[in-house]
């Protein structure tokens, strides 16, 4: 194997593994800043459809838009709030998803990072 050759593949290996780690860093940061992706907020939203449900139908809701709130049916309300939760799911499951991918890509990087440096021997 040629200088060229194992400089280009020791290069490769930091880049991939720099990635990764950028990467990584931005789907721990979106787990952490999610509201809807931790436990304290998937309870929250719960409680709250559990009291959606418990109001009688003829009752007047609101939902709040900025500094005014505007009046919607109970149904709608409902219907919106169980939209948004699975669109919450589908997100944190797809943030999960992509962070065992990157652990992975990380974990091999760093591998095969090693086991160059390892082989490598002086000549």
């Amino acid at each position: 194997m040629s200088s060229t050759d194992i400089q280009h593949h020791l290069q490769c290996t930091i880049y991939t593994e720099a990635g990764s780690n950028f990467n990584l860093s931005c789907v721990h940061l979106g787990l952490r800043t999610n509201p809807r992706t931790n436990t304290i907020g998937a309870r929250k939203d719960e409680i709250t459809k559990i009291e959606l449900q418990s109001l009688p139908e003829n009752v007047n809701t609101f939902v709040s838009l900025g500094k005014m709130f505007y009046k919607e049916p109970k149904s709608k309300i409902i219907s919106d709030f169980e939209a948004d939760s699975k669109s919450s799911k589908d997100m944190l499951e797809a943030l999960q998803k992509k962070k065992k991918y990157l652990e992975k890509t990380l974990k091999d990087a760093q591998d095969n990072l090693r086991d160059f440096l390892h082989h490598a021997k002086p000549q």
